[in-house]
């Protein structure tokens, strides 16, 4: 049985236990002993299933369940279980097997933080054609985001989770497939490692509200109580204007031909490095 009166007192920003808080006088990629004694635990249980999972990668599958083994168990179980399903166990996905992200309606930008030193993407749910794709496409660009994410993101950042800027300008019915939704809804929480802490949507108008609703019976109860109707200036409370986009009255300049230039230069640089080495040769480096 959990402590809850332990786990209250132990609260904190990143809602991760205060014996796991990073700081300055340790490196950004820095693995706590009882982690890594976690880590191994998971090891076990997994056996040659893991084998291809790098220590980092498994730190970002306990940290979506805040370093507890046995709740982590069940998500990386699920995530297995999708690599398995499309015969992706050991292989580091490219942007041709997520090509749905071309369209750019999700963007994972590296070195683009809030002001908390939480992971920001950007979410642009016009462009967002779920009736074109398949269940695989749509599983094959969370498994490529997940794995861009956690080797390209210093684990320091990983422990504070993400926060999402959703734009629906221009969004109907058309941008979203309840038949699909609802088993993707789960995955978000139940099979990836992504802690959504905050959802901003802006440009909605009206029919926002509608959609807000199908949303709502569509995604889990956890995403949608942390998702927010707001506008430019909310984005700004929590987004520092080098890392705003200038649609949104920030100073980033980044654009969705510099995503896929990211994602391209990524997927040629590292496609031949074995996927449980890459981690450890990203640490305190960036792509050029």
């Amino acid at each position: 049985m959990k402590d809850k009166s332990k786990e209250k007192a132990e609260k904190t920003f990143n809602r991760q236990p205060e014996r796991f808080q990073w700081n300055s006088s340790m490196s950004e990629e820095h693995i706590f002993p009882e982690e890594l004694e976690m880590i191994n635990r998971l090891r076990v249980h997994f056996g040659d299933r893991a084998k291809d999972l790098s220590d980092k990668m498994l730190m970002y599958f306990l940290l979506a369940r805040r370093e507890e083994v046995e709740d982590t168990i069940p998500v990386l179980e699920n995530y297995l279980k999708v690599l398995e399903t499309y015969e992706w166990m050991g292989k580091r996905l490219t942007l041709e097997d997520a090509h749905s992200l071309k369209t750019g309606w999700l963007r994972f930008f590296t070195g683009i933080y809030d002001k908390h030193d939480r992971m920001l993407n950007y979410m642009f749910f016009e462009l967002n054609r779920p009736k074109e794709a398949t269940l695989k496409d749509s599983y094959a660009a969370l498994v490529y985001e997940t794995q861009y994410t956690c080797e390209n993101t210093p684990l320091r950042y990983l422990r504070n989770g993400g926060v999402q800027a959703v734009s629906m300008k221009n969004v109907g019915l058309k941008n979203f497939d309840t038949s699909k939704g609802k088993e993707l809804g789960k995955a978000l929480t139940g099979t990836f490692p992504r802690r959504v802490r905050r959802a901003v949507s802006v440009d909605g108008g009206t029919i926002m509200k509608v959609i807000f609703k199908l949303a709502k019976a569509i995604l889990p109860r956890k995403l949608v109580k942390r998702f927010e109707m707001g506008d430019y200036e909310t984005l700004k409370e929590f987004i520092p204007k080098h890392a705003l986009l200038e649609q949104y009255g920030g100073e980033c300049k980044l654009t969705l031909e510099d995503f896929i230039k990211q994602c391209q230069d990524y997927d040629k640089k590292y496609a031949s490095i074995p996927m449980n080495q890459l981690a450890e040769q990203l640490e305190n480096t960036n792509l050029d």
